[in-house]
């Protein structure tokens, strides 16, 4: 029993070379934040680690409710979470890290692809979201930002093309990539690798309705991780999501409870709410 609910929780895309794409399988428990070893194959390459958040668990790690704001996930029942941006550099940035399934095969070009979402407390949100390719994990002694300033480092970080700001509250947004590979990427690394005066970012108003204060940092969720080799540039074409820049007003306030009502009557009580100018329903809304 213990073998296949393991093996249900590393269930997968065949063409996804990220193991634990969306964080489901675990090792470990969950208590606190900066516990991203918890998800399987994952780790932090700085000495500040990345956060773990799952449904089933409580605060300060919780989903879809927690410290940082309030997001439902993307895929299964947990995110990541990981700093990109604070002001001055107050605060240090962290990162998510994986070793691939297999190298990458020299000259293919592969799509990068994953998910994210500004948490409702941050007070920017910034872009040059990135994956970092190479042979060897990194690693950096204490809490450190992992700043690239030579350009042949540059050249293994995959960014989607506009490099836009991520600024979508209560939404997930897609970053898509492309890489053509040299034959020997084996790690990924995901994050901020570029220094403040390199990175754009938009100060943002506090949400209202949404209880905490601001942090003076730009915060986001991740889930979903992808690469996979292009086959069709269909499959990374992201470009069309991204342009639409929506927010939701507020999230569902929970009204209706099972306890006691009908379903007439939970269904009179509960609340839909939907993205300005659009009429698709979110998945925590279905």
């Amino acid at each position: 029993l213990v073998a296949l609910t393991s093996l249900s929780a590393y269930a997968q895309d065949d063409k996804n070379l990220v193991q634990n794409p969306s964080f489901e399988a675990e090792k470990g428990k969950l208590k606190k934040l900066n516990q991203i070893e918890v998800a399987v194959e994952w780790a932090s390459p700085t000495g500040l680690r990345a956060d773990l958040f799952a449904t089933d668990k409580d605060a300060p790690c919780s989903a879809p409710a927690n410290v940082y704001g309030k997001a439902s996930h993307y895929d299964g029942s947990r995110y990541e979470g990981i700093g990109m941006y604070s002001y001055t550099n107050k605060q240090p940035r962290t990162y998510l890290q994986t070793k691939l399934i297999a190298p990458l095969r020299k000259d293919v070009e592969y799509c990068v692809k994953f998910y994210v979402s500004l948490a409702d407390l941050s007070k920017y949100g910034v872009n040059n979201f990135g994956m970092f390719f190479s042979k060897d994990g990194l690693e950096v002694e204490g809490k450190a930002d992992i700043i690239f300033d030579k350009e042949k480092d540059l050249e293994f970080i995959a960014r989607n093309g506009d490099n836009k700001i991520y600024n979508a509250r209560y939404n997930w947004e897609p970053v898509c990539a492309t890489y053509t590979a040299t034959g020997k990427e084996q790690f990924i690394t995901i994050g901020n690798f570029y220094n403040n005066k390199e990175t754009k970012y938009e100060k943002l108003k506090k949400l209202a309705n949404f209880n905490g204060t601001q942090l003076p940092t730009a915060y986001y969720y991740v889930d979903q991780v992808e690469v996979f080799i292009m086959e069709d540039p269909a499959e990374c074409a992201c470009n069309e999501a991204q342009n639409v820049q929506v927010e939701s007003v507020v999230y569902n306030k929970e009204t209706a409870s099972e306890d006691g009502f009908t379903i007439e009557e939970q269904v009179k009580l509960a609340t839909v709410y939907f993205d300005i100018k659009k009429s698709k329903l979110e998945p925590n809304m279905q």
